[in-house]
């Protein structure tokens, strides 16, 4: 009977073990299983976690680089507006100094060209020979040079040789008398026709008649000299 008792004692504590041992397994299964799933768990909240981050920081990567950008656009615009701003100055600037320019250029042409019309002429030395009888037909019209302390009959005879028109003078030098020019002789046209001089001095506006011969009419630089065929030597 004891040995019985002793086997079913045994049989019972063996039982009882492997219930406690079974109890205990399950036990751990489940808290591996419910650790297991919390690992995973907690890893998928990480790589969430993760991933919102990186989204997050490439929303605002993309921010930053949208913000640059604009940035970058509103300096190049505003570097574009300088620059028109500028080349608009400058253009103007160069306008306004083309116009001082024009408007100096202009004064300096209407002084210069005011100081020239306000210099007075260099009057020229001149001798002319005309038929007043016939028309005043010209006979010889010539510019005269150097002719200070030269005499009127002197300058007579030089420009009717240099021109090759015949005269006919009486007297020589101081008393020289020019008695036909061009074939139009004294006395042809009347009694008193014959040719006589005018004299108009450097700084007068009009010719005036010598009262001395042309032998003796010494001339200056700037003085002209007329001849005129008339028919009344005395009157005119």
């Amino acid at each position: 009977m004891r040995n019985k008792k002793k086997k079913y004692a045994v049989i019972i504590s063996a039982v009882v073990v492997c219930v406690v041992v079974f109890v205990f397994a399950i036990k751990a299964q489940r808290i591996y299983t419910s650790t297991t799933t919390n690992k995973q768990m907690s890893a998928e909240k990480t790589q969430g976690k993760s991933k919102d981050v990186s989204k997050s920081d490439k929303s605002q990567s993309a921010a930053k680089e949208g913000s640059s950008t604009s940035a970058v656009s509103s300096k190049a615009a505003a570097a574009s507006d300088s620059n028109s701003n500028s080349s608009n100055t400058t253009s103007k600037g160069n306008s306004q100094a083309g116009q001082a320019v024009s408007s100096q250029a202009g004064s300096s042409q209407t002084s210069g060209t005011s100081g020239t019309s306000s210099q007075k002429p260099v009057e020229q030395s001149s001798i002319e020979i005309i038929d007043a009888v016939h028309g005043n037909t010209v006979v010889l019209q010539k510019n005269l040079d150097s002719i200070d302390g030269q005499t009127v009959g002197y300058i007579t005879q030089k420009a009717l040789d240099e021109a090759k028109i015949n005269y006919t003078t009486k007297g020589t030098g101081s008393t020289v008398y020019f008695s036909d020019i061009n074939g139009l002789k004294e006395k042809a046209e009347g009694p008193l026709s014959g040719w006589c001089y005018y004299v108009k001095k450097k700084g007068q506006s009009e010719f005036s008649k010598a009262s001395v011969g042309s032998g003796q009419y010494v001339l200056n630089s700037g003085d002209a000299v007329i001849w005129k065929y008339v028919e009344n030597g005395y009157s005119n």
